[in-house]
């Protein structure tokens, strides 16, 4: 499994996110599944990822009137990824590479998108 950022679009304000996803999908290459909020429930969406073969982990919105299953487990703990709460080392040597790499990937990540850092 890979770790870390694939790929990386920024939208601006006024654009649903939805809106990107099929442009990450092409981009990503292939997964196995997409795990997103309910922002991204949509059935477009769905047959995209069925069409790759990619499972949907997608939570469904309300206006939906047959809930369509998906994993809580792996909700959660792309929530708690998302807000920066999921544990990244357990000794202090660990978290000493993971802080390395995370510069390494985010300097790579800015310099591939050209802005220049302040």
């Amino acid at each position: 499994m890979t770790k870390g950022v694939r790929v990386l679009l920024l939208s601006p304000g006024n654009i649903n996110d939805i809106a990107l996803a099929p442009a990450l999908l092409a981009a990503a290459g292939p997964i196995q599944r997409l795990i997103a909020d309910k922002a991204y429930d949509a059935n477009s969406l769905r047959k995209l990822l069925a069409e790759q073969g990619a499972k949907a982990v997608i939570p469904s919105t309300t206006s939906r009137s047959q809930p369509i299953p998906y994993s809580k487990r792996l909700c959660r703990q792309r929530n708690l990824i998302e807000r920066g709460l999921e544990p990244v080392a357990s000794t202090p040597e660990e978290f000493a590479r993971f802080i390395r790499d995370d510069r390494v990937a985010s300097e790579q990540i800015v310099k591939e998108s050209g802005l220049q850092p302040q």
